[in-house]
């Protein structure tokens, strides 16, 4: 008798949350010589967000967390793993999954 078991993970849920600071191209320039048309035709970006001393990565892959879950509608500790990406200049290989970071 062979018996054969499926193992594998699936995606049932995912979230995402940016910081709530929005910065224009035409902001930048009153702080550094540029302008919106040398910025955008460069990179094709004509606004950011900037995390203000108020949020935190931490903070924000929580909000990600609790989206995906609310999604997914399912108990947190129902959950075997989840996957988070980020990279910032300030923290390249991420604080924000740290294994305390969820308070649900």
């Amino acid at each position: 008798m062979i018996v054969k078991i499926n193992r594998g993970c699936k995606l049932v849920g995912c979230g995402s949350a940016v910081p709530k600071l929005q910065i224009s191209n035409d902001d930048l320039s009153e702080i550094v010589e540029t302008s919106d048309e040398w910025i955008s035709t460069r990179t094709g970006i004509h606004n950011r967000r900037v995390l203000s001393g108020e949020e935190s990565l931490v903070g924000l892959a929580a909000e990600a967390a609790r989206k995906a879950l609310q999604m997914a509608n399912i108990d947190p500790d129902d959950v075997d793993l989840i996957s988070m990406c980020s990279s910032t200049p300030e923290d390249l290989f991420g604080s924000a999954p740290q294994d305390d970071f969820l308070d649900f």
